[in-house]
């Protein structure tokens, strides 16, 4: 960036006097020496004016001895009755203090009318109106007369009097001595661009922030008291409770540092909550736009205190735009007359950044906190007042136990809707229509002095605390950078806005479930986006879906998965492709042979769908697409295979009418009936009462500056979500990928076990695992996520293999948890667990924890989740049912007894049921028998894949037919043993062949190029270095030019993948010793070509810096 690109503006400050309050010559000992009395003005002593208000012949004053300490005094007196007379002094002073003014006062023998009289001025010399005008009746002895007041923010001098009036006697005498002023800080933190009041009276809140912008004073919230709402860092404990116990209760208050630091604390000493004490510290800097809050929660009792947690934030119900930056788009809401007519709550639940903002045509406000210690946001939308809140985890004090918090509340100067806050300073935009911005701007909240580079242009910033910079930009779109911090935002950086809309939801319709999910929990994959010949072996854009779907369902059947999710290849180009002889298609035989369940998806609305007459025309051409003859065919034809058909992407509230729409008019076109959902965010919790199954997605694995690593926030939003969708069967989208360098992280196998479980231990009956399959070739073409489960070119990862563990338990216990939902856990299940805390602080707990779900016919499950992605847990449990209950590891598929230990690797789980021996018998009967379903599609895969090549299987097929047998007579333990003695035997045969020997060296070369194509994805800016993907199309295989070599070594390893997929199709079909020959020209190739490529990498590697996909 050259040349001067920013423009700095001013932001007023307040102005005020920094002279503290004092009375000179109090005493009255100085007599005056310059000054001379003019008329009605006594100049008597020092720094003092004696004033006869009603005039020389009705008032006098003079000194006398009759003094309380030293040797004057000063005298009063009347003439007449109800006359008015006084001394007064004009005093320098510093707003938002607290000052006591001081005076030994005595009147005569008949007592006397005593008033201390206080006018505040304003550094222009302007005298306000109104004055503080406090009186005694003295007696004829020595009295201390006292009076504590605040100084206004405007005042810069007072004016002080010591008057007597309105005696009803002629003779009355006032006399006056020892006067002083002593200051005490008021209750206000004030630095000259802010000043906000705290009020001890009501939850210790700020009850006024004030700024000053271009002259203009901006008031950013409202007085609180019993029956007007207001305030700001508002404790709401319990959170579902408004005010709860602590937001209208009276604070100790503390200035710990004058106009900078306040203690507020309240001891709660009632009720369930007694003993908790909740100490806020407010901080402002000499030079800074930014209130630091320190929330400190302490149990200062003798029990555990569990509770709960929301910082509310009143503001004054003004216009503008409210912005939260979530994990895929920048969530605003327009506020407006118009738009509070439909809208009314704003829901913030899938945070990428720990801030929220409002930002008004002159100012934003930005409220930032812990992202780790948050689980969402709310805000509330009026014409009076809005509302800034967010949710911290649930709190579980032991005695003496304290948790500590923090956030910040900032205002700058800028108009622009927020984007991004660095700690430091605003980003905003002038517009969030994604081709309207024209202007970026950063705001200042403290003072900084460092570099910012927007859009790929450097320049050293150096701004106050209350100061903009702004920069004209290049394109609709920004992508800035300071020292600690990074944000996109525009459509070409994939980070839009998404605005929420309010509408009128029609009333929800009674949905009546088809019974396809009964006794059926699915664990399903998905198709790819696009394949290429690395990826398939074959040319030809059909042929090479077609055989990128069939070695995917073919190894995802193998890994345990039982249903796949149908985008691309249900399209009519390429599933009238894979139509069989006599009606069938091959992705249905192949469904059948797997035992995989069928869900199409389609996307027949969509975000920018709402209003339904347009709508109409629309959804007629997307369903002649999505569904033309060979579609409809297929699903009559497969209709024993079909689950479900999904029909929308990550919609919001605003599309209901158009899915409705959508829905009825599908429900009418296909030729059976199946349920018709979207899939949503977890949070689109709106959709409950429409959809049959709400299925949602959550991925809480996310890089450092974007939220963090969470897998355990999957206990809270399944369960919150579970509980508000009461009959509603509830499905979740787990993630399974990972971007490069930002955003999203990609999970650890040991976190998405444990999101796994943790689903399931809170009640959903169905998961999805979103990029189990690479849409794309990420490291080969410009296209797909950064990482997955399984690449498009079949590269494994270890998160592919703890998938299959996952699916193989999931698919066999789940359709027994169909049924259950969530209860408490029970007393007599004990469980004795050491303590874990997660690096980043997201968790702090039992390292193992119980979950219950219990069915209506009394049977309960146990679920036993490690909660640390790191150690293993082995520990023992005690049951003690009362009734004696029988205990049966469903995990184990073993009886547990009384005392049990449990041994669990990072993030696993053991699954338990609990009830009358019959019940227990029959649960653990029907688990063998979905082990043996899926353990038999295993066992075909290989055996069929072996038999075919020439390894006589005779004696694993005859154990194969006994376990079908035993599986027709419903002997479910029977089944599962001789499903395991057939592949067993199996991999004898197999080891003890030639094929066996082969496949074995075969299998390292999928290995060595997986592992290779991971290290490209790490290593990607030596791949391709990124001025080059900035260059490179969207779909278009990447050309390193700046390094001819790397280029080489990735194109081939990159056909080192085409050959693997021509010969492995090939051994597939049993013709390996046809392809003899080629596969071990490749194995040699393929091991020179990954070590040479990986030789290269790590040699290079200090040139970039290394992505590291599982870093915190």
């Amino acid at each position: 960036m050259s040349g001067k690109i920013f423009y700095i503006l001013l932001c007023c400050a307040f102005a005020f006097s920094m002279h503290a309050a004092q009375i000179l010559n109090g005493s009255f000992e100085l007599p005056e020496k310059s000054r001379k009395s003019q008329g009605v003005v006594l100049r008597l002593a020092e720094n003092w004016d004696f004033i006869l208000q009603a005039g020389s012949d009705k008032t006098g004053a003079e000194m006398t001895d009759d003094a309380h300490s030293g040797k004057k005094a000063a005298r009063l007196f009347t003439k007449v009755e109800k006359a008015f007379v006084g001394a007064y002094q004009t005093l320098d002073c510093e707003p938002d203090t607290t000052l006591t003014a001081y005076a030994w006062m005595k009147g005569g023998k008949q007592g006397c009318k005593a008033y201390f009289r206080i006018f505040f001025i304003d550094k222009n010399g302007q005298k306000d109106k109104k004055y503080l005008m406090p009186g005694w009746n003295v007696k004829d002895s020595w009295t201390l007369c006292e009076y504590k007041f605040q100084i206004p923010p405007h005042a810069s001098k007072i004016y002080f009097g010591i008057e007597t009036l309105g005696n009803r006697i002629p003779d009355a005498e006032l006399i006056v001595d020892d006067v002083m002023m002593q200051e005490e800080s008021a209750p206000v933190l004030a630095n000259g661009l802010v000043r906000a009041e705290i009020d001890p009276l009501f939850g210790g809140c700020i009850r006024s922030l004030e700024t000053l912008v271009n002259g203009k004073k901006i008031q950013w919230t409202l007085p609180r008291s019993m029956n007007a709402t207001g305030g700001l860092a508002l404790e709401i404990i319990p959170m579902q409770r408004v005010p709860g116990a602590f937001a209208n209760k009276k604070y100790e208050l503390s200035v710990l540092e004058p106009k900078r630091k306040i203690l507020v604390s309240h001891l709660e000493t009632d009720g369930k909550l007694a003993g908790l004490q909740v100490n806020k510290i407010f901080t402002l800097d000499k030079d800074s736009l930014k209130i630091n809050v320190d929330l400190e929660f302490v149990n200062t009792g003798a029990e555990t205190i569990s509770t709960s947690c929301r910082i509310q934030n009143i503001l004054v119900g003004s216009d503008g735009f409210f912005t939260s930056p979530t994990r895929d788009w920048l969530q605003a809401f327009h506020k407006t007359a118009e738009s509070t007519k439909t809208t009314n709550a704003l829901n913030s639940n899938n945070l990428q950044s720990g801030w929220l903002a409002k930002t008004t045509p002159d100012a934003a406000a930005v409220f930032a906190f812990h992202l780790p210690h948050v689980t969402s946001a709310y805000s509330w939308i009026s014409e009076p007042i809005d509302t800034v809140e967010w949710y911290y985890s649930d709190l579980k004090l032991t005695p003496k136990e304290s948790w500590k918090t923090s956030y910040s509340i900032n205002t700058a100067p800028s108009g622009n809707p927020v984007f991004a806050f660095d700690g430091k300073a605003v980003w905003g935009v002038d517009s969030l229509d994604l081709n309207a911005a024209k202007t970026f701007t950063v705001a200042a909240v403290e003072n900084i002095s460092q570099k910012y580079t927007v859009n790929s242009k450097d320049t050293a910033l150096k701004l106050k605390a209350g100061e903009t910079a702004t920069t004209a930009l290049d394109s609709p779109a920004v992508h800035c950078s300071s020292e600690n911090y990074s944000a996109v935002y525009g459509a070409k950086y994939n980070y839009k806005t998404e605005f929420i809309k309010g509408i009128k939801l029609p009333a929800p319709k009674k949905i009546s479930l088809t019974p396809r999910f009964d006794h059926f929990f699915p664990f399903m994959f998905n198709d790819v986006a696009l394949a290429w010949r690395e990826s398939t072996g074959v040319s030809g854009a059909a042929n090479q879906f077609i055989r990128n779907a069939e070695s995917a369902m073919r190894e995802c059947a193998a890994n345990h998965f039982n249903l796949i999710m149908m985008g691309r290849i249900i399209q009519k180009t390429i599933l009238s492709k894979a139509n069989l002889e006599d009606g069938r298609n091959l992705f249905g035989e192949l469904a059948v042979k797997y035992d995989l369940s069928l869900v199409s998806s389609t996307l027949l609305f969509g975000k920018n769908d709402i209003n339904v007459e347009k709508f109409r025309p629309i959804l007629r051409e997307r369903l002649d697409f999505f569904y033309h003859p060979d579609h409809l065919n297929f699903i009559k034809k497969y209709d024993r295979q079909y689950k479900a058909i999904f029909t929308a992407d990550e919609t919001t509230g605003q599309n209901i009418p158009c899915m409705l729409e959508a829905h009825e008019a599908l429900a009418k076109r296909i030729p059976v009936e199946l349920p018709i959902y979207p899939y949503l965010n977890i949070h689109t919790r709106v959709y409950i009462p429409y959809a049959p199954v709400f299925f949602g997605d959550w991925y809480p694995v996310n890089r450092k500056s974007y939220g963090g690593r969470n897998p355990w926030s999957v206990e809270r939003v399944v369960a919150e979500t579970v509980a508000q969708a009461k009959e509603v069967p509830v499905h979740i989208i787990l993630q399974c990928f990972g971007s490069f360098q930002k955003g999203y992280a990609f999970p650890t196998p040991a976190e998405y076990r444990m999101m796994c479980h943790l689903a399931c231990a809170n009640g959903v009956k169905g998961i999805d695992s979103h990029e189990v399959n690479n849409r794309g070739l990420s490291w080969r073409y410009n296209y797909g996520y950064h990482y997955a489960a399984r690449g498009n070119a079949g590269e494994l990862t270890p998160l592919w293999f703890a998938l299959g563990e996952c699916a193989r338990e999931i698919t066999a216990i789940g359709p027994q948890l169909i049924p259950a939902s969530p209860c408490a856990v029970p007393a007599w299940l004990k469980l004795e667990s050491p303590r874990y805390r997660s690096a980043n602080g997201y968790y702090d707990g039992p390292q193992v924890k119980f979950y219950t779900l219990d069915r209506k016919d009394g049977v309960l499950f146990a679920v036993a989740v490690n909660h640390s992605e790191k150690n293993a847990a082995s520990l023992p449990v005690t049951f003690a049912p009362p009734n004696r209950e029988s205990i049966y590891s469903l995990t184990k598929m073993a009886p547990a007894d009384g005392r049990y230990r449990i041994e669990l690797k990072p993030g696993d789980a053991e699954y338990f049921v609990i009830g009358k021996e019959s019940e227990v018998r029959s649960a653990a009967n029907e688990v063998a028998l979905e082990r043996f379903n899926r353990a038999k599609v295993v066992f075909r895969i290989a055996a069929d894949r072996a038999a075919g090549n020439g390894v006589d299987m005779t004696p694993a097929f005859q154990l194969e037919n006994e376990a079908v047998a035993a599986a027709a007579k419903k002997n479910g333990q029977e089944a599962r043993k001789k499903i395991a003695e057939a592949g067993t035997v199996m991999n004898e045969l197999i080891a003890a062949s030639d094929y066996g020997r082969f496949n074995a060296e075969w299998n390292k070369v999928r290995t060595a190029l997986s592992d290779v194509s991971f290290l490209f994805l790490t290593h990607f800016d030596l791949v391709i270095p990124p001025h080059l993907r900035a260059k490179t199309a969207r779909y278009a295989k990447w050309n390193n030019t700046d390094d001819p070599k790397m280029q080489k070594l990735v194109d081939d390893v990159a056909d080192c993948w085409t050959e693997y997929w021509q010969i492995e199709n090939q051994i597939v079909n049993g013709k390996l010793s046809s392809e003899r020959t080629k596969a071990d020209l490749l194995m040699k190739k393929a091991f020179a070509a990954s070590k040479a490529a990986t030789e290269y990498l790590k040699a290079n590697a200090h040139k970039i810096v290394v992505d590291d996909p599982y870093a915190e």
